[in-house]
């Protein structure tokens, strides 16, 4: 059952103060966040005791351990760890962490990105699924240089391509921190055999797809404005 604070904590992605909450949430939003906590196999039926799952306990611990800021990655990552991609996963949610959260695009990763030579060296970059895979792609170049190159090659590689290295140092740290943490428990979890995809950006997209899947919405065409309808009844 879910039962202690820290677990129902880090199920409804809450940051837990030590004084009371001046407001309370509504009803609603709570209803809403059990919804999607059952949907996402965390809970296992809308219940009053509030039962959780095995599943939702490991999501929980991920949560707690990791310091997730939200669910859905945490249980991304488990899903990166069935599918043989949690260091890839994990490198999104460092990603995610480390930028705040406030990714607007790639380009927030590069000095004097709206000049044409930058834009040119950022197309080199972009992945056709989005920001978080193109700024993946940038990283992991980043990371096997770092393997090779010393302090000064590295700046002056940084420098050439205008990238922030800070950025990329930030997330690098963040990377190790969240492994770290959460090794112990994900080497108990069990990888499938036989993944559905054989590239890791494919799993690791379907694992994000498992923790964001209530966020998933669908392009409306026709108007001058983009529209976007969910996917998720709420």
């Amino acid at each position: 059952y879910i039962s202690s604070p820290e677990i129902k904590g880090s199920l409804l992605g809450m940051v837990l103060f030590t004084s009371e909450l001046m407001e309370p949430p509504s009803r609603t939003n709570v209803r809403m966040s059990i919804r999607n906590l059952v949907s996402l196999k965390i809970v296992s039926e809308l219940a009053r005791q509030g039962r959780i799952t095995d599943e939702g306990g490991v999501v929980a611990k991920i949560a707690s351990k990791g310091k997730m800021p939200d669910v859905g990655i945490s249980k991304a990552i488990l899903a990166g760890r069935y599918y043989g991609c949690e260091k890839t996963v994990i490198i999104i949610a460092a990603i995610m962490q480390a930028s705040g959260g406030n990714i607007r695009g790639i380009e927030d990763f590069f000095f004097k990105h709206k000049e044409s030579k930058t834009k040119q060296i950022i197309k080199e970059y972009q992945h056709k699924y989005g920001d978080l895979f193109s700024f993946f792609n940038l990283y992991m170049e980043y990371y096997l240089h770092s393997g090779r190159m010393d302090k000064i090659e590295l700046q002056n590689w940084a420098r050439d391509r205008s990238v922030k290295l800070r950025s990329l140092e930030n997330v690098k740290e963040k990377a190790k921190e969240i492994y770290r943490a959460l090794r112990n428990i994900l080497e108990e979890v069990e990888t499938i055999r036989e993944p559905p995809f054989k590239d890791r950006t494919d799993l690791a997209l379907l694992a994000l797809v498992k923790g964001y899947f209530t966020n998933i919405c669908e392009l409306q065409k026709g108007g001058k404005t983009p529209k976007y309808s969910n996917l998720y009844p709420v």
